[in-house]
């Protein structure tokens, strides 16, 4: 049966979830840009929690008081009560004495978190000083050389989503770390901000236990969701991996560029043995051949009969597609 890789759901571990192959990647923690969710907060304060409200049976903290060390937004008091409505297995779990960043809406005149997984953060505790008013960019670079590999990576993401030049500059320092974690939040910052420069490293991080297991789910499906030309190159190269996962995503995304320079490899995939990417490789060449006239079939007539679709294009190819895409 024809699933989609594209859909990853972290309960205890990743499901790989049944959808069809048209659907969009299901979006994971930490995949915002960070900027809106600034724009859209009320509060953007960082400081060190000194009390975790929990509830017996609930997944994450449901409120935290936070001595706070820096306001960047909103808030002029030394301690903020903020309060957590969702929380899941997904968010941080902060305890007394941690570093959070907190980004919070305003009820009633009360701090709330809405989402844990995009409210609070893990965060260093020494931050950047002097040379005026430190932004949060400021003390997010700051946080890469922190001794704790949390907030290293915590740092990581925040300045992926937070697309700025001088994060974009420090993600690209990291895709050398020795840490494969670390590495792949690299590769996933850059690709947020249109740099494929660490595609090359996806496959070989595949073959490591990366600590942040979710972060290879997040980058599976950016590359499932890359619609850029340049990208051709790496996504072609990563049609070749012994990963399905990796060829499912970099196939769905030559699907969906409809590019002439991907037919050649596209036809190739008519024989791989995951019927996913027979079947992106049957609408990527319909999509190229006609455009908009394209008459890909359903699902369930290519799981019923792949073989007539697949003969059909490797005779196309044969007799007018080789002369016309192949270079």
């Amino acid at each position: 049966m024809i699933s989609n890789p594209r859909f990853l759901v972290a309960v205890a571990t990743i499901l790989v979830a049944a959808a069809p192959l048209s659907a969009r990647p299901m979006r994971m923690p930490g995949s915002e840009n960070l900027g809106q969710i600034i724009k859209d907060s009320d509060l953007v304060i960082r400081g060190i929690v000194t009390h975790v409200e929990e509830k017996s049976g609930a997944p994450a903290p449901t409120g935290l008081t936070v001595d706070v060390q820096r306001a960047y937004k909103g808030n002029s008091k030394d301690k903020l009560d903020v309060t957590i409505e969702s929380a899941s297995s997904l968010c941080p779990v902060p305890r007394e004495g941690n570093g959070v960043l907190v980004l919070a809406k305003v009820k009633d005149g009360k701090a709330v978190v809405t989402d844990c997984s995009l409210g609070v953060w893990s965060a260093g505790k020494t931050l950047k000083k002097g040379g005026g008013a430190p932004s949060l960019e400021d003390d997010l670079l700051n946080d890469l050389n922190d001794t704790d590999r949390k907030v290293v990576a915590g740092a990581l993401k925040q300045l992926g989503n937070l697309r700025t030049r001088r994060g974009h500059e420090a993600l690209r320092q990291f895709l050398s770390s020795d840490a494969p974690d670390i590495r792949a939040l690299a590769v996933s910052g850059l690709l947020k901000d249109g740099d494929y420069s660490g595609l090359g490293l996806v496959d070989g991080l595949k073959e490591k236990k990366i600590g942040e297991w979710l972060i290879m789910a997040q980058i599976d499906g950016q590359i499932s969701a890359i619609r850029d030309k340049a990208a051709l190159p790496a996504l072609i190269e990563l049609t070749r991996s012994k990963h399905d996962d990796v060829v499912k995503s970099a196939a769905y995304a030559l699907r969906e560029i409809k590019s002439p320079t991907s037919a050649a490899r596209l036809v190739e995939l008519l024989d791989h043995s995951n019927p996913n990417v027979r079947y992106d490789a049957v609408a990527g060449l319909d999509a190229i051949e006609h455009g908009e006239k394209a008459e890909t079939p359903s699902v369930a007539s290519f799981e019923k009969n792949s073989d007539k679709y697949v003969v059909r294009w490797k005779d196309w190819w044969t007799k007018t597609g080789k002369k016309k895409y192949q270079k």
